[in-house]
């Protein structure tokens, strides 16, 4: 009797791109003349953006296409499936519910690896040759800003689970995989700055700039963060990381807080907005968001006072979405302080990037 498996893998609630496919090669050598056929579903659409934006929704994340690593107990990767919706019949099956279905996999496939939206960020997808390997692969934050092309990463190692009912084709033997594939990333979105007691020191206040400090600009596969970027001793030397790093800062122009009523947005539904890479436990290493200002006295601005820094007073998590609203009053406008974050009050809501369930689907 030939001995067959099938696994399922269900994805829901992500959304889809038009994206070319990549050709992986990998050795579908069957083990003893045994082998499994891989039965895989992905559901739902959703869309994103960079940089000054559109509030992200909850529950929203973006998907273009897919790489599933098979590889046996031992993280030795068996076989490499990449689909995007370029694929014509294939994509429609993977996505419409009816599942895309390869045959001929080795028989030891035991684990499976999901990455989404990897496009150039994992390199040849031919010379990771372990799950080890696969982890160790460095995301840069930089490459993390398109929003709609945010890398998401899920995995099932703890042994496929046995589905007595078959799949409709195959009645025995049939396996399936139950992961959640997820943003390596938080999303940060400020959708208001204002100065709650404007009016007492300064007559108006313009915005010239603002930008993150104490942030990381690296993160693994695997989740291991590094790359922290401490806030500068002068305003000179925090240009110089920002111009390394032009996706963590904005330039404002033509903008100005005139009374303590005035809470000044991009525009009308927009927000600045940022995926960074989730900040450790420690104190001193928590998020900071950096607003350059002029503050007026008149038409005099004050020589001195022209920055204030809200400290993130939280650890972020990855898949979260932070939504906050700079507040500040007068008393924090000051010189350049890398060490005074204890002032500014600001108001932060977290909601979830969808959490990808990777559920069994029987078509």
């Amino acid at each position: 009797m030939k001995l067959t498996k099938s696994l399922f893998l269900a994805f829901a609630g992500l959304g889809l791109f038009a994206c070319s496919n990549e050709e992986v090669t990998t050795d579908a050598t069957v083990d003893g003349g045994k082998s499994k056929t891989m039965v895989i579903s992905l559901n739902g659409i959703s869309e994103g953006s960079r940089a000054i934006s559109a509030a992200e929704e909850e529950g929203k994340v973006a998907l273009n296409k897919v790489a599933i690593f098979y590889t046996t107990t031992a993280g030795n990767v068996g076989h490499v499936t990449t689909l995007s919706n370029t694929d014509g019949e294939n994509w429609t099956n993977l996505t419409n519910g009816t599942g895309y279905v390869e045959h001929s996999l080795p028989a030891s496939i035991a684990q499976v690896y999901v990455v989404g939206n990897y496009d150039a960020l994992l390199g040849n997808l031919n010379e990771i040759g372990t799950a080890e390997i696969l982890e160790a692969k460095v995301i840069n934050a930089a490459a993390q800003q398109t929003f709609g092309n945010v890398l998401l990463y899920g995995k099932d190692i703890d042994g496929l689970e046995s589905v007595e009912a078959g799949d409709g084709t195959h009645t025995e033997n049939v396996v399936k995989a139950e992961m959640t594939i997820s943003p390596l990333v938080s999303r940060l979105e400020i959708s208001g700055i204002q100065c709650e007691d404007l009016g007492n020191q300064y007559t108006s206040i313009d915005l010239k700039k603002i930008g993150l400090t104490n942030f990381y600009t690296t993160t693994t596969v695997g989740g291991t963060i590094g790359g922290l970027q401490a806030p500068a001793e002068s305003a000179e030397a925090q240009e110089t990381i920002w111009e390394s790093n032009s996706w963590a800062a904005d330039a404002i122009s033509g903008a100005s807080l005139t009374s303590n009523e005035t809470v000044w947005s991009p525009a009308e539904g927009k927000v600045f907005s940022y995926n960074i890479i989730p900040n450790s436990t420690l104190a001193t290493e928590k998020l900071q968001v950096r607003l350059l200002v002029d503050a007026k006295r008149g038409t005099t601005i004050d020589p001195i006072s022209n920055t204030l820094i809200a400290n993130v007073d939280r650890q972020l998590a990855a898949g979260k979405i932070y939504k906050m609203t700079y507040k500040f009053k007068e008393e924090n406008v000051g010189p350049w302080d890398p060490t005074n974050t204890q002032c500014v009050i600001v108001d932060v809501t977290v909601s979830d990037w969808e959490v990808v369930n990777l559920i069994p689907s029987f078509e």
